[in-house]
């Protein structure tokens, strides 16, 4: 009776299950390490595109290809030579209309011998001063935004995916 079961096709179904559940147990039990080598081309899960936001030409590129970038971290700067031409021409309007409206006070308060009529022409110059004064400083303020737009940030962490970026962007 012996010599039967050393036959495994002589085998009762429930014995070949118990003896197969086992071997498998074993396996599982004892992993083997196994080295695959493959290549692979990875896709980025997300691709984040970047738009100049006003006209304007690429100054400098900090990142490469391959490179890490985080939230926030500058990849690219712009330059607007006639923005930042609009931007020093209002700053220096700002600074020519403080230095008159210096000067009309000045002459107002100090002036005893102006005529009424003379008195009246400066008050109206100085009221015209400062009623454009807050419209330059918000328009300065705007301006200067835009300015600050033209350092390109990253919106999210990720890894720069394009290559050739310094020679693909430079002077365009």
């Amino acid at each position: 009776a012996t010599l039967a079961f050393a036959n495994p096709a002589t085998w009762p179904p429930f014995l070949k299950w118990t003896v197969g559940v086992a071997i498998l147990g074993l396996i599982l039990a004892f992993p083997v390490p196994i080295r695959l080598h493959a290549t692979a081309v990875l896709v980025p899960l997300v691709q984040q595109y970047y738009h100049s936001p006003v006209d304007a030409t690429v100054d400098k590129v900090f990142v490469a290809f391959g490179q890490s970038v985080k939230i926030g971290e500058p990849l690219i700067q712009l330059r607007s030579p006639s923005l930042q031409e609009e931007h020093d021409r209002s700053v220096a309007g700002q600074r020519r209309n403080s230095q008159r409206l210096e000067e009309l006070e000045d002459s107002l308060l100090r002036d005893i011998k102006l005529s009424a009529s003379e008195r009246e022409k400066l008050e109206a110059e100085r009221n015209t001063i400062k009623s454009t004064q807050s419209a330059e400083s918000n328009r300065i303020v705007r301006l200067q935004r835009q300015l600050d737009s033209l350092v390109i940030r990253a919106n999210i962490n990720g890894v720069v995916a394009t290559w050739n970026v310094q020679e693909s962007l430079r002077d365009r």
